[in-house]
């Protein structure tokens, strides 16, 4: 399966980060979400990262934002 690329500006900053249940974890050098933080942040947080992800979706297509 061929990968395709696609590029897209339109990411907007998600209400999980405007909220504060993410912070970034110096140790291990990455964002994480507060362990209180509720399912719909939780949810939110893994769609937001996996849009940020340069693995190819079942369509082979890798979308940048």
């Amino acid at each position: 399966m061929e990968e395709k690329i696609i590029i897209n500006s339109e990411l907007i900053c998600p209400r999980f980060k405007e909220e504060g249940w993410e912070y970034f974890d110096e140790e291990i050098e990455e964002y994480r979400l507060k362990e209180d933080a509720p399912q719909w942040a939780k949810e939110e947080f893994e769609e937001f990262y996996k849009k940020l992800s340069s693995i190819p979706d079942k369509n082979g297509k890798i979308i940048k934002y």
